[in-house]
Parts: C-alpha cells; structure tokens; sequence
C-alpha cells in the first residue's frame, strides 16, 4: 500500500509539471489535500508528499520561462523585493546556525523557504487570466463539500477509515478524536490534521462566501457548501481556526454589506448567539474558546493567557541567546522539546505560536522583515480595497486567517493552503489593471 501511495504522488506530480494555469494548481491543491505532510515520499533525506508536489510545481514553471518572466514582469517591484530580503534572512539565520556545516545550513535554509513564504508563488504564477476564477470556484465548491462532508461524517460515526489507513502504513498517529470520544472533538477528513482541516474550511469558507455572495440564499448547493464548511471548523478543535473566521466574517461584513444588510447579519449573529447559549451542544463547543481568554484553567494546556505569558518569558529567555539572528532552524523541535523538564515543568508545552518560534529560532532581522512582508502584502490589498472590493477582501481576508492563526497555534501546515490562495487574490488585482472580468455573480 506504501508504494501505492507513492506512485500516485509521482503521478500527480507528472500531472502539476505537465500542465500550467489554473488546470496545474487544481491538481496542486488537489494533491496536498489528498496526501498530507506525514507521507514520507523518501526517507533519508526525509522528502514529504507536500514537497514533491511543489517541487514538480516550480520545475513546471521553470520550463516555461516566458510565462514565469512575464508574470515576474507584472508583480510590484516592493512585493518581490521584500520576498528577497526574506529569503536572505533565510540564509543568515542558517548560516549563522552553528549546529549546522555550511552546506547542512544552506540546505535547510531553503527548505523551510521552500515550504513557507515561496508558496506565494503557488497561486501566484498559476492565474493568467482572471475568467480562470470561474473554474476555480467551481473546483472550490465540489473540494469543500468532499473535504467538510467527510470530516463531520467521519466525526459522527466515530472512525477515519482514510486517516487509519495512512496511520496504519506510514506509521504515523494523527489528532483524530471523534464526537463522541473524550477530550475536544478533531476532526481530520483527509487532510490527516485537525488544525489543518479546520483551517481549509475556514480559508475555503471565506472564498466560496466572497465568490457566491450575491443572491447566495437561492443557491442551495453553496449555501450547502457554506454550512458544511462552518460545521467542519467548529468540529475541527482548532479554537484558533474557529476564531479567525469570525473575526474574518466581521470585517467581510464591514467592507462587503451595505447599511441594511449589516443590520439583517447583525440580527443573524444575535439569533445565532442566543442559539448557542441555550442549545447544550452548541455552549460545548464554544465553552474550549472562551477557554483561551481565562488565566490559570489548566486543562487548557498551553492556549490560555497566563501559559501564554510563560511561555514568552521563556521564548525571550533563548530569543536573548542570539537576538539578531536566532538559535537556528528546528531549534525548537531539535533542541528544546526533548528536555523534558523544560516542556513539562516549565510549562513550554504547547507552545506553537509563530511568535515563539520567531523568537527563538529566527532572530530580531528576521521578525522585522518577515513583518515588512506581510505589512507590505496588507497594504497592497487595503490600498485597492476601493478600485477591487471583492479580490481586496479576498486577499486580506486569507492574510488576515493566517496571520491569526498562526500566531495562536502555529504556522507549518496551514500556510500550505494559505499562501497559494494568497497569491491568487494578488495575481487577480495585478490582471484587473489589464482585464476587465470580473466574478461578480
């Protein structure tokens, strides 16, 4: 079965370098949907599913060097340079990494590049034309229902036959805990992770919302589509996924409806609020979210306030080792969480946050440009905001989903799905200077 898996990655792969446009990212998509980062492609060097696929992605682009040049061509000039200066702040904090040799540093430094913020590029390169959208939507619709549907299916019947099954061959455990068992309900359809699955629903919900918004009550199929979504990153147990999309709901609200619609969807979250605080199941879900915002409740285990604060205090303990550059990549996982006393006594378990990691393995250079990026990427999206409304909120909107929820639970899976649709909310606005479609219905 092993090998199984394997050869339709390959085959997949084939596919992502054989085609280009928005046909190339659908399978992309596609691929990291269907085969999550726990499958080990090879294993030394260990070589994910994630990997292969994105490298068959830039060796696509790569042999088509006129469509890559003249998509270079069209992108901002300060968009592409502060992606520079992050990559080599990528090299220097490697380099300067003195567990590593330089070739180990130079390796490294470009695989967590390669995995993060190149990504971009994703969605970036794969749009020439923005009627694309209309096929991406319709791709978008049908994934959400598969990826949301099966999740709360699989969380109701108490089993992941899918999610077993890649435990069972790869040797790997996933977060997945059902309805019914004990502990918070994580859900995983296909995508192996709780907060994984529960961040694509929620990213995926705040796109087929944008894009199907008008006359969406007489849309029975994306309504659908929408509620299962919202079912999904609820059952997901990631609090952090669950939270970003409300807030994302807000600000969508804000820019999006006019004054009348504002009133009908402020009536619908007050109906929706005296739901939840009278329906048992419902107070139950939300009971893990007020959870963060409490100091001293233990079984929050590393997601409230007062554990969030240690946790600082000991991340700025080792940021204080090596300020300007940090203690190196996987410093966290390599050196810190073995020691048991420091995780279990201290209380640095669960410490996921990006802030942290930022913190202790990437350094002061590295906060600041990383933060110039994505400073950058927001105001380009606000400053169109009046001439692009829908693709402004699109792009800020995911931004904002990941920046979140990055910053509560971490940022290595999610930015996966994230940083692609990223990139093609940018690539859309840079073809709205030159094209006149629009999704508009």
């Amino acid at each position: 079965m092993k090998y199984i898996f394997i050869l339709l990655i390959l085959l997949f792969a084939v596919a992502i370098i054989r085609y280009s446009g928005i046909k190339r990212f659908v399978i992309y998509l596609t691929a990291i949907i269907l085969f999550p980062f726990s499958i080990a492609v090879l294993n030394s060097p260990r070589i994910s599913s994630n990997e292969v696929v994105a490298l068959a992605f830039f060796i696509s682009v790569v042999i088509r060097p006129k469509e890559a040049a003249e998509a270079i061509r069209k992108c901002p000039w300060y968009l592409w340079v502060s992606l520079l200066l992050v990559y080599l702040g990528h090299l220097m904090t490697a380099v300067m990494d003195h567990r590593l040799a330089l070739g180990s540093a130079m390796l490294k430094a470009h695989t967590h590049f390669f995995d993060s913020f190149l990504l971009l590029a994703v969605g970036y390169f794969s749009l020439r034309h923005n009627v694309s959208l209309y096929h991406l939507r319709r791709y978008l619709l049908w994934a959400g229902i598969l990826v949301a549907g099966y999740g709360i299916l699989t969380a109701v019947a108490g089993t992941d036959p899918y999610t077993m099954l890649i435990e069972r061959t790869f040797n790997v455990t996933s977060d997945f805990n059902p309805l019914r068992g004990a502990g918070r309900t994580r859900a995983c359809s296909f995508l192996f992770n709780s907060h994984a699955y529960g961040f694509f629903c929620a990213a995926c919900f705040v796109t087929l919302f944008l894009f199907y918004r008008r006359n969406l009550l007489r849309r029975p199929l994306p309504l659908a589509a929408l509620a299962l979504l919202f079912v999904g990153t609820a059952i997901s147990g990631s609090r952090s996924s669950l939270l970003a999309l409300a807030l994302c709901a807000v600000f969508i609200g804000l820019v999006t409806f006019s004054g009348v619609q504002r009133m009908k969807a402020f009536a619908a979250i007050l109906m929706l609020t005296v739901a939840v605080l009278v329906t048992p199941f419902l107070r139950e879900r939300i009971e893990p979210i007020v959870d963060v915002f409490r100091t001293g409740e233990v079984k929050t285990a590393g997601s409230n306030i007062e554990l969030r604060k240690n946790q600082l205090d000991i991340a700025l303990i080792f940021h204080r080792k090596s300020p300007l550059w940090g203690n190196g990549y996987d410093y966290y996982s390599e050196v810190l969480v073995p020691d048991q006393k420091l995780i279990g006594n201290e209380g640095l378990a669960g410490a996921e946050s990006y802030l942290f990691l930022l913190l202790i393995e990437d350094g002061t250079v590295q906060i600041v440009l990383i933060s110039a990026f994505m400073l950058i990427m927001a105001i380009y999206f606000i400053c169109h905001l009046r001439g692009h409304p829908i693709y402004a909120t699109w792009g800020l909107s995911l931004l904002g989903l990941m920046v979140f929820v990055a910053l509560a639970s971490g940022m290595s899976i999610n930015w996966k799905y994230s940083l692609p649709l990223i990139g093609l909310a940018l690539k859309t606005i840079i073809n709205c200077q030159r094209q006149k479609t629009a999704i508009t219905s």
